[in-house]
């Protein structure tokens, strides 16, 4: 079982950490007396998440951020440092639910965190002060979780391409053109045709979220070539657990939820709510089976 992150569970992490200095043996540091609250098979089970450990039979491995911690902290090894250290490690890889909520400021984050979660941040002296270290710190894991978000948006993106690209498949016979590939400066994803005997190019700008609410976004580029290409659809998926819905969008249901642009004012990219979409339109389809796309 993965452990929350608490200050107790640190506490006994640090304590594993230490005993692995001199003892690799699962069973021999399972039946040391020193862990008092947790099972020792789920903080083990925990800091492999975390990436510090690996578990090999009866033996545990070190990885090479643990390594580094034990090699150049002999004595003492839950300083504020490495407590912040251990910190970002639980966050980067065991991904809690607040994770996406770093970039928006401490003071934010403290809102979504439980009392033993906050006191875990403020024993590494994250919320007490506004010192360099204490800045690039939440600098640093801000920008990974950054990343980290780019890469979710995008592995999300695709799995509504490819559920684009199967619905077209099966609803032309033709096998559709997948252009985000090539690029994503064009306006549109998918290249498919507008009806089995009408082969006419019908251009796709495919939008997804993973469940029954969230926002599309829809850019100025975007907008654009759709007012300029004839045979423009947004499809718009939804990608959850169970099944996945698909909501199909011509440029008239789009235009009012697109800004107006007064002066020398330029929009760039616009947020749509996808329940008040759902509202108004409904979803068209729903797919099972070998369509699940499951996160």
């Amino acid at each position: 079982m993965i452990l929350n992150l608490t200050t107790t569970f640190a506490y006994d992490a640090f304590r594993i950490i230490e005993a692995l200095k001199n003892e690799r043996n699962y069973y021999n540091i399972k039946s040391n007396s020193y862990i008092t609250s947790y099972k020792v098979s789920d903080i083990l089970e925990t800091l492999e998440k975390m990436k510090l450990i690996i578990l090999e039979n009866e033996l545990i491995e070190s990885t090479k951020v643990l390594d580094s911690l034990l090699e150049n902290h002999r004595d003492k090894i839950d300083t504020i440092e490495e407590q912040r250290l251990f910190i970002e490690e639980y966050i980067v890889n065991v991904r809690p639910a607040w994770v996406f909520i770093i970039p928006s400021g401490r003071d934010e984050l403290k809102a979504y965190l439980d009392i033993d979660e906050y006191s875990v941040f403020k024993e590494a002296d994250l919320y007490s002060d506004y010192s360099i270290d204490t800045i690039n710190w939440w600098d640093s894991i801000s920008a990974k979780i950054r990343e980290m978000s780019e890469e979710r948006q995008i592995e999300i993106g695709r799995s509504g391409e490819y559920l684009t690209l199967k619905y077209e498949k099966k609803r032309t016979g033709v096998n559709p053109l997948h252009k985000a590939i090539d690029s994503n400066r064009l306006g549109y994803d998918i290249v498919s045709i507008v009806e089995r005997n009408e082969p006419t190019n019908l251009y796709i700008e495919v939008k997804t979220t993973t469940n029954n609410g969230g926002y599309i976004y829809i850019t100025r580029n975007e907008w654009m070539v759709a007012n300029s290409t004839s045979n423009y659809l947004f499809y718009v998926w939804n990608c959850s657990k169970s099944v996945n819905k698909i909501m199909i969008l011509d440029i008239e249901k789009v235009k009012k939820h697109i800004p107006v642009e007064y002066g020398f004012g330029k929009w760039t990219e616009v947020k749509i709510d996808v329940n008040s979409l759902v509202k108004e339109y409904g979803w068209k389809e729903e797919f099972i089976d070998d369509w699940k796309v499951y996160y």
